[in-house]
């Protein structure tokens, strides 16, 4: 047997007298203590209350201060524990966990919010009592999904996040047996106070979002699984999002789950593997009657939204399940095909020439997303124009609603392809998508729109996914840019989907040229079933003045026009603006994280200079800000989250010096300063 494997421990002694009692080196002690799990801390802090146990024996009436001036200790460390040496009990809840500790400055700048994906997702498995507690609220994502579904939320955090109350949980007293818990609590500090603190306070279930290696390791099953095991787990299949300080949107690189503790339950833990894809609801929560009469609009948004929402999963692996992913983010954006659409648009409109508005409006938008070959047809270059793309489909939905009969829309739409798309294939694709649309907005049925695209362009349209799916996979298929592909994978999305929005899940689900097979499905779909302006609304958040301008022109829809700056803009055209922060010389982050990444030789960048200067100089480009603007119009100035997380600067100082600039046409705000002038306005 080895001196290791017979140590006699003894946690009264140090390190150095449990070698020298053992007769091993000190790196031997070491050596048992990590693979026993012995925790210092907790023989340390025992060690201490048997200290100062033995000087209030022997000087019963002294005081703290007293008994620190005797055993030497700091005041602090006898006032810590000086309970436990009254009582004489030994220090059982630290033994189990690290204690309470204020977190720092720096801790508490930084903080992360999730989607309202995860909230969603544990509401569908586990129900709740009706009054809810999140401790750690952030910016209230959690508790306004909690709210939606009918609970009555109490929200607090130790700072200011601009949602809810301000209260530090491990120091405040909550009703006990009150509250549920539902949260999201910070696992770089106090994580495992946190989970007790919970459990003690909540009437019966605790719900905490937490990483999945928190429960590996017999180190922290013997400081607090041993005693306070979760009842069930739901562990994520895949990565879930979180925003950092409610912005910047970061994959978990670890696995996590939501941890659950129910008080009523037998003691047992079950595990459940849950995807991080669930149904979203557009609109807000209504009640039966509002929802059954929702509104619903015509027209080329359509084809917008069907770009937008496929946008974001045009080069991603394809969704897994149709009715579990999310429409709207912050990786989506409107592509060369809302672009296109609102070329043609804008020529039916303004009665000038196909070639010339296209040209027009792309070379306003060149980074949008086109071919090879149609960025040269852009500039007018020397290039073939016999493409049998599908760009002649994505684009000609405005022929559809403008045509007085189906003559008229299959001329126009040979018109829109011709100056780039004069091939057969591409010429039908855009007869087929202008024709579909004609018959949908004018009271045809979904049969009669079926039958004639068969009969008069020989179109497979297919009433499974099954036969879709085998079509998309067949080799032959493999160049879904091709009109002949995407037009059979749009056309069987309208034949299978019952509304607007179930047509938009198959295009996508379906991932082929997700964008523009969302377009051209949506804009059929959106001319048959209508589309919920709540839906629509939310498309134009994505879209510049000049775009949008054009869409309610010809919709007559009147979308909104917010004016909050979009976190994704790579896409827009020469007029855009970025305004970005910078230091006193410009040099920040290569001229700015924003200009970096988007700046182009047409796309002007405007630099504040926010970082470590003084406010003088900060109200300086200010000013000078605010006289570009109002010197050119024409240019849409972008500002983003300049000057909000800097020191001496934040969003109050910031959203006022921008004031002046809040009722221009012409500028986009970050949300936080909206947000600001909405507060102080009501």
């Amino acid at each position: 047997m080895s001196r290791k494997s017979s140590i006699q421990y003894n946690p009264k002694l140090t390190v150095k007298e449990n070698a020298v009692l053992n007769n091993v080196s000190i790196s031997g002690i070491y050596y048992y203590i990590r693979n026993h799990s012995i925790n210092r801390e907790d023989d340390r802090a025992n060690n201490l209350i048997d200290k100062i146990t033995h000087a209030i024996k022997n000087n019963p009436e002294a005081s703290p201060f007293k008994i620190s001036k005797i055993t030497g200790l700091h005041l602090a460390t006898v006032k810590k524990y000086w309970d436990y040496a009254e009582s004489g009990e030994e220090l059982k809840s630290e033994a189990m966990c690290s204690p309470y500790r204020k977190p720092s400055l720096k801790e508490l700048e930084c903080f992360f919010t999730t989607d309202k994906s995860a909230p969603s997702d544990l509401l569908r498995y586990e129900q709740f009592g009706k009054q809810i507690l999140d401790p750690y609220c952030s910016t209230g994502v959690i508790a306004d999904v909690m709210k939606a579904s009918g609970y009555k939320v109490q929200a607090s955090d130790i700072q200011d996040r601009g949602y809810g109350e301000i209260a530090d949980f491990h120091k405040s007293d909550w009703e006990l047996d009150k509250y549920d818990i539902v949260s999201v609590p910070p696992i770089d500090y106090n994580l495992f106070p946190t989970i007790m603190k919970c459990v003690e306070v909540a009437k019966s279930k605790v719900a905490l979002l937490l990483p999945l290696d928190l429960i590996a390791g017999i180190e922290r099953y013997n400081r607090l699984f041993d005693c306070y095991p979760p009842t069930k787990i739901y562990a994520y299949l895949e990565p879930i999002s979180f925003y950092r300080n409610s912005v910047e949107r970061i994959m978990s690189k670890k696995g996590y789950g939501w941890f659950i503790w129910n008080k009523k339950a037998e003691k047992g833990t079950t595990l459940t593997w849950i995807h991080n894809e669930q149904p979203i609801t557009i609109a807000e929560p209504k009640d039966e009657e509002s929802t059954t009469n929702e509104e619903s609009i015509k027209g080329i948004i359509g084809a917008v939204i069907g770009d937008i929402v496929g946008s974001s999963h045009e080069f991603t692996e394809k969704v897994k399940n149709k009715d579990r992913f999310k429409l709207f983010g912050t990786a989506n954006s409107f592509t060369d095909d809302t672009v296109m659409t609102v070329a043609v648009a804008d020529a039916l409109l303004k009665e000038k020439t196909f070639t010339q508005s296209l040209r027009d409006w792309g070379n306003t938008y060149p980074y949008a997303g086109y071919g090879r070959r149609f960025r040269k047809w852009l500039k007018n270059k020397p290039v073939a124009t016999d493409s049998a793309g599908n760009g002649s489909a994505m684009r000609v939905s405005a022929v559809g609603f403008r045509a007085k009969s189906l003559e008229e829309a299959l001329k126009l739409a040979k018109e829109t392809a011709t100056p780039s798309h004069n091939s057969k294939d591409a010429i039908k694709a855009a007869q087929c998508t202008a024709a579909a649309i004609f018959m949908a907005n004018n009271g045809y049925t979904k049969t009669d729109i079926i039958e004639y695209i068969k009969k008069q362009f020989g179109y497979k349209i297919f009433d499974n996914e099954e036969d879709v799916v085998s079509f998309v996979t067949n080799p032959s298929n493999s160049k879904t840019e091709l009109a002949r592909v995407t037009m059979p994978v749009a056309l069987s999305a309208f034949m299978q989907g019952d509304s607007f929005e179930s047509v938009l899940r198959l295009a996508v689900y379906f991932g082929v040229d997700v964008d523009t097979t969302g377009a051209i499905s949506s804009s059929i779909s959106g001319a048959y079933f209508g589309i919920p302006r709540k839906i629509a609304e939310q498309a134009a958040y994505y879209l510049p003045k000049d775009i949008l301008d054009v869409v309610n022109l010809f919709d007559g829809n009147n979308l909104p026009y917010n004016r909050i700056t979009p976190k994704n803009i790579r896409r827009n055209g020469i007029n855009t603006v970025i305004v970005y922060g910078a230091n006193i010389d410009d040099s920040i982050n290569a001229k700015g994280r924003y200009e970096a990444r988007l700046h182009k030789k047409d796309r002007k960048g405007f630099p504040i200079r926010v970082v470590g200067t003084p406010i003088e100089i900060l109200k300086e480009d200010v000013d000078k800000l605010i006289a570009s603007v109002d010197e050119n119009p024409e240019k849409l100035f972008y500002i983003f989250d300049v000057g909000i997380n800097e020191p001496n600067r934040g969003v109050e100082l910031m959203a006022r010096l921008f004031e002046p600039l809040k009722d221009k046409d012409n500028v986009y705000l970050w949300k936080d300063f909206w947000d600001y002038y909405n507060s102080y306005e009501k």
